[in-house]
């Protein structure tokens, strides 16, 4: 991809995360530009995976509703405990739920979380089939100092390599209609950065004005339309009865305050809660990843591709890739934790042994049914595609 003309200017923030992760300000600009939207800091972590929108953003809460919702807490702090439980909820990526009930985790469980990236790479340099991470002495259990002493001398001499260690990155929202992941990485990778597709999902939002949502609409940014009448509620809810230290604690709460909602204090136990009329849409981002020069099989390592489903383990994805980039070069154009979408550079003349070697080890490649006529049509357009395209999407369900 050529150079674009001008930069997208970055704000002070978006600068000071730039800063921090010591990356190319003007290529960040340029990426910005291309991709029609700012970016978020996040990490590759094959132990947690990769970091989403949030609950917030998931539920229909915009930024401002979790402001409002602060606002309250503030107005007032009786209802702060409740407040900050329900707002720390709404700003956590669904991925990393994990880690809500690791605070109600015991210390052993904590330490052994800990040391689970070195695990996990013990396992993938095993070529172990399973998902056991951890096999523990009855003795280094019966603590958790023993324990922490335990993986601290297993694991002394041993480095996390590229593709187990966490990776600080670049998150974009892909916006523009114009942008291709394949032309970003042309642009990136001369100047010592990598830029992969990460997923797609949809997102849900709330828009208190119908004519916003047909203007979305129109620029296909939006799908769907639910109405939501406006909402009023007296409630019943004593703060001096929440306990904060349950885990979700908010969720059982009698008094539920939804995006948009203000609260009036009617007595010690009594609140009302509203909120005016909403339309909820549905609108579908894909997203990826800028970081600093990345190989393309720790990335897809660092994602953790594989289809446990289907018995098919990060390491056999990573060693497939592996052997089809040497016979055929292979370039990979986006990973997710259940899939990997690649490009092979050259063919060979006979497909039938490539495409039965995609079909057996990923089956989601073709749906294929009791119908054998049906399943040979299916076959050979699978065929024509690749030829014509050279691209290959490995999913597991």
């Amino acid at each position: 991809m050529k150079n674009p003309e001008s930069e997208s200017a970055l704000s002070s923030a978006e600068q000071k995360i730039v800063d921090e992760l010591g990356f190319d300000s003007a290529l960040v600009a340029n990426v910005k530009k291309a991709a029609g939207s700012s970016f978020t800091r996040t990490v590759l972590d094959p132990t947690r995976g990769l970091s989403g929108p949030t609950l917030a953003e998931l539920n229909g809460y915009s930024l401002d509703d979790v402001e409002k919702l602060r606002a309250i807490g503030k107005q007032y702090p009786e209802l702060a405990p409740l407040i900050d439980s329900q707002a720390a909820f709404l700003t956590e990526q669904p991925q990393a739920m994990p880690e809500i009930m690791q605070r109600q985790q015991t210390e052993e469980a904590k330490i052994a979380n800990k040391y689970q990236a070195y695990a996990m790479q013990a396992l993938a340099k095993s070529k172990q089939k399973g998902a056991v991470l951890f096999s523990v002495p009855e003795d280094a259990a019966r603590s958790p100092e023993a324990l922490e002493k335990y993986f601290q001398k297993s694991y002394a001499n041993t480095k996390l390599e590229a593709g187990f260690r966490p990776t600080d990155v670049l998150m974009f929202e892909l916006r523009s209609k114009d942008i291709s992941i394949e032309k970003m990485q042309q642009y990136c990778e001369p100047l010592g950065y990598s830029f992969f597709g990460v997923d797609s999902l949809m997102v849900t939002e709330k828009l208190r004005d119908q004519n916003e949502w047909f203007e979305r609409v129109k620029a296909g940014e939006s799908t769907g339309f639910v109405p939501e009448p406006a909402y009023h509620q007296v409630v019943e809810f004593d703060p001096k009865k929440f306990d904060p230290q349950k885990p979700m604690a908010f969720a059982s709460a009698t008094l539920r305050i939804p995006g948009g909602a203000s609260v009036k204090k009617l007595s010690e136990t009594q609140w009302e809660v509203t909120r005016p009329a909403a339309f909820k849409s549905h609108r579908h981002i894909s997203r990826a990843i800028l970081a600093k020069r990345l190989d393309q099989f720790d990335f897809v390592s660092l994602m953790k591709s594989e289809g446990v489903n289907a018995s098919v383990y990060n390491f056999m994805v990573i060693d497939k890739l592996k052997k089809f980039d040497r016979l055929y070069g292979l370039k990979v154009v986006a990973a997710q934790r259940d899939g990997v979408t690649f490009r092979l550079q050259h063919l060979p003349e006979d497909l039938s042994p490539l495409c039965t070697e995609l079909w057996m080890f990923c089956a989601g490649t073709l749906e294929l049914s009791q119908d054998y006529v049906s399943n040979a049509v299916r076959m050979r357009g699978f065929a024509a595609h690749l030829k014509k395209t050279h691209l290959v999407n490995f999913w597991w369900d």
